[in-house]
């Protein structure tokens, strides 16, 4: 089964009147910000996006006028995927809050935790060293798959 999950995958946007040509953001964001964020830029009222309730607007870090639409990011992955000619896939969920990164890999029943700014190929995990930093993130997981009601995955 996979054991590294795709976190930092490049977005470009290309946004006449908004973006500056050849600017750089380095601010994370993540799928479900793309709803409100298109929304925005079409001009919609804010009351539009009432249904994308997880996602947040990145128009300011287009605009250059904020640093981060968010301190933390979380992603879930409740279920199996085995596609012919892809890597397998097993459940996981995902907590990111600024530097660090905490990956739940339920069928192991394992996680890995690391410091993204000093180690951003994720090669060293820290979840044996760093406990208070795993327990911080590992609490702040937990509270937001309560919160949003996650599925959780069923054993195999």
């Amino acid at each position: 089964m996979l054991t590294k999950v795709a976190s930092r995958v490049p977005l470009l946007v290309k946004a006449p009147g908004v973006t500056r040509p050849g600017s750089v953001c380095q601010v994370p964001v993540i799928s479900f910000d793309f709803f409100p964020t298109l929304l925005e830029l079409a001009g919609a009222r804010a009351s539009a996006s009432r249904p994308a309730i997880d996602g947040l607007s990145f128009v300011p870090l287009l605009k250059a006028e904020a640093s981060t639409p968010r301190r933390e990011l979380f992603w879930h992955y409740p279920h199996y995927w085995n596609a012919k000619g892809e890597l397998p896939v097993a459940p996981y969920s995902v907590a990111r809050l600024g530097d660090w990164k905490l990956i739940r890999f339920y069928e192991t029943g394992r996680d890995e935790l690391y410091n993204l700014n000093m180690d951003l190929s994720e090669e060293h995990d820290l979840a044996a060293i760093e406990p208070g930093k795993h327990r911080e993130l590992s609490n702040r997981l937990e509270a937001w798959l309560k919160e949003v009601d996650a599925q959780m995955p069923a054993p195999r």
